[in-house]
């Protein structure tokens, strides 16, 4: 199940929010300030963030640096959904590494688009490294097979001649 932090300081959009995601089958964890926030997302790692620009506290784009500065949350992706609507709002969010940048009012549709875009974005990238990581592993597998094996053969040599020629050596 996908696990999704809402960092939201205004109680019915934060409250519709969790309704929404949780109706989609989405599991959910709330924060009501930035600082909070990241320590939910470090303490419980979600597959994506939805996080307000403007809060108390901490403000998302302090958020986002925070997340992107823990190797533990630094991949997760995470869509800004604020007020803050200008070119230049979203460029700064954008330009912090934001996946997204969704502005209020929103739908219920763009939404959760947004989030299964991200999340299928997470998981392609996943399986990616997972494959890496498979023919990492089966390249070293060969390598060290390769390497067990040179000894041997040279080992497997000398006995052979040894017992080629064991009629011919005299005992001592």
């Amino acid at each position: 199940m996908t696990k999704v932090l809402v960092i939201e300081d205004e109680d019915f959009l934060i409250e519709e929010i969790l309704t929404t995601l949780q109706f989609e089958g989405f599991e959910t964890l709330e924060a009501r300030n930035g600082r909070q926030g990241v320590a939910l997302a470090q303490q419980h790692v979600p597959d994506i963030v939805v996080c307000d620009i403007m809060m108390p506290e901490m403000d998302g784009y302090a958020v986002l640096e925070a997340l992107r500065a823990d190797l533990k949350t630094a991949s997760i992706p995470l869509i800004f959904l604020t007020a803050r609507s200008s070119k230049t709002d979203v460029r700064i969010g954008m330009g912090l590494g934001a996946d997204d940048y969704l502005t209020k009012p929103f739908t219920r549709a763009e939404l959760l688009e947004a989030i299964r875009a991200r999340v299928k974005r997470r998981e392609v990238i996943a399986a990616m490294e997972r494959a890496r990581l498979e023919e990492a592993q089966q390249r070293l597998a060969r390598l060290v097979a390769h390497e067990l094996r040179t000894p041997l053969i040279s080992i497997s040599t000398v006995q052979e001649l040894i017992s080629r020629q064991m009629n011919q050596l005299e005992p001592e």
